[in-house]
């Protein structure tokens, strides 16, 4: 396969999922200018709560897939799941962080 090919392929694979990428970058933006004003110290809260929201997402990953927690049986699904527990978890925190500032 060509690059152009490849690239052809994951145009259409991500096409669907286009409005949600939308969406996360405007939550992004409007966190980062409700909390560009504020100042202060990041709160001890957004790490422990950033965890505990990419562990969630990595759990429920499966079901929103159409399978089940019980099928990961691979190498590769395991670090699919931890990738997305990561990406997620660093997603929230820089989310939560310019909206959560403590004085």
């Amino acid at each position: 396969m060509t690059i152009n090919q490849i690239l052809v392929v994951l145009l259409y694979t991500i096409q669907p999922y286009l409005w949600l990428l939308a969406v996360a970058v405007a939550a992004l933006l409007l966190a980062f200018l409700f909390g560009r004003g504020r100042g202060g110290r990041r709160s001890r809260l957004v790490l422990p709560t950033s965890l505990v929201i990419g562990v969630v997402a990595a759990l429920l990953a499966p079901m929103l897939t159409g399978s089940q927690l019980a099928y990961v049986a691979t190498a590769t699904d395991w670090l699919a799941l931890v990738a997305i527990a990561l990406a997620v978890t660093l997603y929230s925190v820089l989310l939560l962080t310019p909206i959560w500032r403590r004085r």
